[in-house]
This record gives structure tokens, sequence and C-alpha cells, in this order.
């Protein structure tokens, strides 16, 4: 979103105010200033609440999700195997689990290490989600109200963020690769989105979801120099899938992907994630999402086309795990 254009040249960030002008006695406002500060003082508080409860949450000493997976992978064993008595893989990607076991070689296999990666996941993407939107509107309030409507789904969400499951870690990677492809249009930087998208895949398989449109943007964008971005992540997710396929006997390609097929289907979730998900407690941010997106105003169309694509991968990726009973 380009920056509103008004009449004259318009004042610089730390040109002083003639006391005599429109601008030095509207400054003069108290209760205007209040309520121009209010969305970000409520954006605020909602970061900091998230980071209140995920801080208590995190030396909680019981199961609020999954550990074993991390204590198998540092008993030497391979991630996909035939389920046994002492062990039953998870039917998701392993990239999460390999973080936390690097990182449960520092801190021990615990569920505060777990946790904790999944909480620095969630800072990163509160961080990168501020960055995003001053970026597209040079506004530090539009930042923090970007970043707190994040935080505010907390309890929307099943609270995820600060729990040891792959989504944090996952949406982590999906803003990341975003980021770079918002602010590094050059040849390393879609290197770096393509390696970022790839792991966004190896944290959990609907990456694919997120990637399949933001190819076929850089393909409109680039055309033929964008063909090395489609290889990375085309070939990188193939590969990756492949290579773990091969060294499993086949149990990753049977628990990454035939099992989660066999789910049943929530026939209510193909209108109510529109109406219910979507238009219900994020209804405002929905609806002022569109008109960012499709309404007047100055943001050039490639980057009008860039988040098109991205809309359309989120909107796919949760719409398709919300369809799953159990999503």
């Amino acid at each position: 979103m380009a920056k509103p254009r008004g009449k004259g040249r318009g004042r610089e960030e730390g040109e002083p105010v003639d006391a005599e002008s429109p601008e030095a006695e509207s400054s003069t406002l108290a209760p205007a200033g209040w309520i121009g500060s209010a969305p970000a003082v409520l954006g605020g508080a909602f970061i900091i609440t998230f980071l209140l409860v995920a801080v208590r949450r995190v030396h909680y000493p019981f199961a609020l999700e999954w550990i074993d997976e991390v204590r198998w992978l540092l008993a030497g064993h391979n991630l996909y195997v035939r389920p046994g008595v002492d062990f039953v893989p998870f039917v998701y990607n392993p990239l999460y689990f390999w973080v936390c076991a690097a990182v449960a070689k520092v801190f021990g296999a615990s569920l505060f290490t777990m946790r904790l990666v999944s909480l620095a996941s969630s800072l990163g993407t509160i961080g990168l989600l501020y960055a995003l939107v001053f970026r597209e509107t040079r506004s530090e309030t539009a930042g923090i109200v970007g970043a707190g409507l994040y935080a505010a789904t907390f309890p929307q969400t099943q609270q995820f963020m600060d729990l040891a499951r792959v989504d944090a870690l996952f949406v982590l990677l999906a803003v990341a690769s975003l980021w770079v492809l918002r602010t590094r249009p050059t040849p390393r930087g879609r290197a770096v989105g393509a390696v970022l998208l790839v792991l966004c895949f190896l944290a959990k398989q609907s990456g694919m979801l997120v990637a399949a449109p933001l190819v076929g943007f850089v393909l409109w964008d680039r055309r033929m120099r964008g063909v090395p971005f489609a290889v990375g992540v085309v070939g990188g997710i193939g590969a990756s899938a492949w290579l773990l396929d091969a060294t499993s006997d086949g149990w990753y390609r049977y628990f990454a992907f035939a099992l989660p097929t066999a789910h049943a289907t929530v026939r209510g979730m193909w209108r109510e994630f529109w109406t219910v998900d979507l238009m219900g407690s994020m209804g405002c941010a929905s609806i002022a999402a569109l008109f960012v997106l499709f309404g007047p105003g100055g943001m050039a169309r490639r980057e009008r086309a860039l988040w098109g694509a991205v809309l359309l991968g989120v909107l796919l990726c949760s719409w398709s795990s919300r369809l799953h009973d159990g999503g």
C-alpha cells in the first residue's frame, strides 16, 4: 500500500511544524491523537498478553502436545518407521522435529525445549509481520496493528503459537518467504525464497499450497527469469519427499500423504470456513484485506499480484486443513 499523496510538498520527518499552519493546530487536538493511537495500543496489548501467557506456559510440566518424536530422533531412529508398540509416527513432515532435536542437544529433550522453538518462531512471525506492514504503509501504528492482529488470533487458533507443534515454525517460514520475495526482487532473493518455501513444505505438507501461487506469480512477473525459482521450489519439494521416502522404506509416503487422505471430511466447513472462521471474529480484518487488495489505492500492479498470490495460498492452506476432521 503506497503512502497517500497529498497536495503540495508535504512535511519531511523531523522537520519543524509552522506554529501558524493547520498541521500545528491539529497537533494540539489531544482527543484526535489518542483516537489515532488507540489501534496501536490495542495491537501492542495483544502482543504483550500473548507473551505473558506464553512465558507462563513454557514451563508447564504436563503435556499439551507432542514430545515422543524428539526423543525417538535423539535415540538415533528414523522418524518414519513401521508403527509398533514403542512408537507410532505422526502424519507430519519432519523439519520441526529435526529443529527441536538439535535444540534439545543443548537444553535437553523436554516440552520446554519444543515450546521454546515454537515461541521463538511465533515471535519471529510477529516481527516479520510488523516489518511487512510497516514497509507497505510507512506507519509504525499500522505495523503494530498488523502484528497485534496475528497475536490476537491466539484463542481462535487453539493456542498453537507456543505449543510443541509444527504450526508455529511452518507459519514463520511461510511469512519469511513472503518477506524475501517482497523485499528482495533479485535472483539471489528468489533463490532464498525458494529455499524457504521448500523448508515450509518440510515443516508441513500444506506448504505446497502456499508455494504454488507464489511460483505462479514469479513466473508471471519474471517470465523466463522466474524459471530457476520454479525449478528450485518444485524440484526441492519433490527431491526432499523422494529422499525421505527412499530412506524410510516407503513409510514416509504412507504417514505424510496416504494416511492424511483417510481423515473424514467436515462437510460444514465447505461453507463455515468462509462464514464463521473468516467472517466471524475476523470479519472486519478480512473485509479490510480485500479492500486493500482490490480497492482503489496506490498499490502497484506487481505488489497487488504478489499479495493476491499470498492470499490465495494461505486461504487454500487454511481451508484444506479445516475441511478435515481434527483440523
